[in-house]
């Protein structure tokens, strides 16, 4: 019996272990199987759930100029995340004291108790709801913050895998409103106007990826076997601009806008030979009264007055329809042509000759001459001449006009001698400094452009070269004529611009004054167009300066481009003179001042006032003081000059006063002083005194006006 039960369990044991032997060889049967069949694809998938694919930011190439001062450039900074759920809270609770001083004395911004606060906020909220948290300490902060919060106690007190650095950019413009029109704007890395959006291709670059994989601290870190997709970072934009004559012009563009209330205005600086634009400022009054780079009002489309009245002239000598040695009667300033009523600002004039009626801008004079060599027979020859002189082109420039210059196509009796002196037709402020600057050129137009080239890593990958639209716009013998013209805008003593004639250097160009139309009022709304086109020096060209001013409605004095536009240029011209053409550089006031009064011209180094007199051929008498240091020049009615040597210690405030922003920010920063503006124009107010001690690193504010 006893025999028989014990084989009974024997062949129960080896049943079950005949049965376990057969699931171990069917276990490893299907290790083996999947390991054959299924386990790359296995594989895979828990490689994909523990990865993540992550897009890899190409950083933004900047905007220069060609001397490599940067317009636009894109600066890293870090924002701070803290996710305490995935942290031992006690560890958190127990090192809140240091936790929080660290926040406190890197971030700023709060004080150690209330970061403290917050952070126990948090973890109340963990606590109570188990639920994830993220605690956002800092949304930017820079690079050398970011180490060294990397490297404080957060890295140490048990939170280390919870604390996420995110690398994002931000667009600085290092020149702040200063061409910003131009230069454009961005949002959310890509362009939004300006140079920023016409070569947002080039700037953005190509964004990468990367795989990323999950540590057991869930924390994400680069896969170690993937390399991705680098990313290939944007083209630095290298651009035609001078900041120092955007600056000049800027400055002098708002004077004159504040000064008599206008409504916006805009300044174009083009060099003569190659069309590059150096400058170009567009200001618009906000309805807080300040103005600001708001649009771009050099390619903004209107009736330009009397400075169309070049491409009249033009058209007529082309022809051979004239020569400015002949005559034409304006009338005494009135005349009717086809039931329309043309006037002069000026009356009495009769018989002159046609470089005199250019030269006194009679719109009765180019009327009548236009009317009768071309008139209602002969418009659309006349048409075409004004076309061929790219003045309807949308494309003369990087980026398209926003507003399409056009021709008035009626085909009226009075429609050409109202095109003559600048009404019925549109066209950009750039578009008239192109003709006038191909005149400046001996005839060759030069397109306008803005971008000089592209560079990577620092170096040019490719240049623009100027480009030729017209390599003569004039028949032969025509030059000469037109620019006696110009000429005697300036010369002629009772040329429109007579009073920026100066003996230092020559101007020649055409001032333009036009009434605005207005939908409800029409012309009676008191609005103008004050304009001056003009380039320097009138015998050997180098710079051509266009300047267009609105002014507001109900404007019944000081609306003549000679009493707005005009001193704009004659500022932007003198800073052109002394700095391009006659050798001097830094911030001095205008050399053409005329009469005997007394004048003073502001602090600047010794060096320059002896370029300044060498550059005019004068007597060089000046103090004994070294080359760098800034001197002061009083000149009175008889003549006599006096000088002052500013003296500056490396502890004693100097007294910046009335000198201009460039000098005032270099002298002040020379000796270790952190300068802040607030203002535009020169130093009227300095936060301390002159005289009082200071010591480096020390900050100053200068309020200008």
């Amino acid at each position: 019996m006893a025999t028989k039960i014990r084989q009974e369990i024997g062949n129960r044991v080896r049943g079950v272990f005949i049965a376990m032997c057969c699931i171990a060889c069917f276990i490893l049967f299907k290790i083996i199987y999947f390991i054959n069949t299924e386990g790359e694809k296995l594989r895979a998938i828990g490689k994909e759930q523990g990865t993540k694919t992550e897009i890899v930011h190409a950083k933004r190439g900047s905007i220069l100029t060609e001397d490599g001062h940067l317009l636009s450039t894109s600066t890293p900074y870090y924002e701070v995340q803290i996710n305490f759920s995935q942290v031992n809270v006690d560890s958190v609770r127990k090192n809140m004291d240091a936790i929080a001083g660290a926040m406190a004395s890197i971030l700023g911004g709060k004080t150690k108790e209330g970061f403290a606060e917050e952070i126990g906020y948090i973890l109340k909220d963990i606590a109570m709801n188990d639920t994830e948290k993220c605690y956002i300490p800092a949304k930017e902060i820079s690079y050398n913050t970011y180490q060294l919060l990397a490297k404080s106690v957060l890295s140490k007190a048990g939170i280390r895998n919870a604390v996420y650095y995110i690398p994002k950019n931000k667009r600085e413009f290092p020149y702040q409103y200063l061409g910003s029109r131009t230069i454009g704007s961005c949002k959310d890395s890509i362009g939004v106007n300006g140079l920023e959006k016409c070569y947002d291709s080039f700037l953005k670059g190509r964004d990468g990826k990367r795989k990323m994989q999950y540590t057991y601290g869930k924390q994400l870190i680069p896969a170690r076997d993937s390399n991705g997709t680098p990313a290939q970072d944007g083209f630095d934009v290298v651009t035609t601009l001078d900041m120092e004559l955007q600056d000049v012009a800027e400055h002098a563009l708002y004077y004159v806008l504040d000064s008599f209330k206008c409504t916006d205005g805009t300044c174009i600086v083009l060099e003569t030979a190659t069309g590059k634009i150096r400058a170009m400022v567009n200001l618009g009054q906000r309805p807080s009264g300040a103005y600001e780079e708001d649009y771009n009002y050099a390619l903004k489309t209107s009736e330009p007055g009397s400075v169309i009245k070049l491409a009249t002239m033009i058209a007529l000598l082309n022809d051979k329809c004239i020569n400015v040695d002949n005559t034409v009667d304006v009338h005494g300033g009135g005349y009717t042509i086809a039931n329309q009523y043309f006037e002069d600002s000026h009356k009495g004039l009769g018989v002159i000759p046609i470089w005199q009626a250019f030269a006194v801008s009679s719109n009765v004079g180019m009327a009548w001459l236009a009317n009768n060599y071309y008139g209602y027979k002969h418009q659309k020859n006349y048409a075409q001449i004004l076309r061929k002189l790219h003045i309807e082109d949308t494309d003369i420039i990087d980026f398209r006009l926003p507003e399409k210059p056009y021709l008035n196509s009626e085909n009226t009796e009075s429609t050409v001698a109202n095109w003559a002196y600048g009404y019925k037709l549109k066209v950009s402020p750039l578009s008239l400094a192109m003709l006038y600057n191909a005149i400046a050129n001996n005839g060759k137009m030069m397109k306008p452009y803005l971008v000089h080239g592209l560079n990577q890593f620092g170096k040019p990958i490719k240049i623009f070269s100027p480009t030729v639209l017209e390599e003569d716009i004039l028949s032969k013998g025509v030059l000469p004529q037109l620019r006696k013209c110009l000429e005697a805008v300036v010369t002629c003593s009772v040329g429109t611009a007579h009073n920026v004639l100066n003996p230092y250097y020559t101007i020649a160009g055409k001032t333009g004054t036009a009434k605005v139309y207005d939908a409800k009022l029409g012309y009676e709304a008191g609005k103008y167009l004050a304009s001056f086109i003009g380039y320097l020096p009138a015998d050997k060209p180098k710079y051509t300066i266009a300047v267009a001013i609105h002014t507001k409605s109900g404007s019944d004095k000081n609306y003549y481009g000679a009493d707005l536009a005009l001193p704009v240029f004659k500022l932007v011209a003198d800073k052109i003179f002394v700095s391009k053409i006659g050798g001097v550089t830094g911030s001095l006031d205008s050399i053409a001042r005329g009469g005997n009064a007394t004048f003073a011209m502001p602090y600047a180094p010794l060096q320059n006032y002896y370029m300044l007199y060498k550059a005019l051929n004068k007597p060089i008498i000046l103090p004994q003081a070294h080359s760098s240091q800034y001197i002061h020049a009083v000149k009175d009615s008889s003549g006599h000059s006096t000088y002052t040597v500013l003296k500056v210690s490396d502890s004693v405030m100097p007294n910046v006063l009335g000198m201009g922003l460039k000098d005032a920010v270099y002298l002040l920063e020379s000796h270790g002083l952190r300068v802040s503006l607030s203002g535009m124009g020169k130093v009227s107010e300095q936060s301390i005194a002159p005289g009082v001690k200071f010591s480096k690193g020390q900050s100053i504010t200068l309020k200008l006006s």
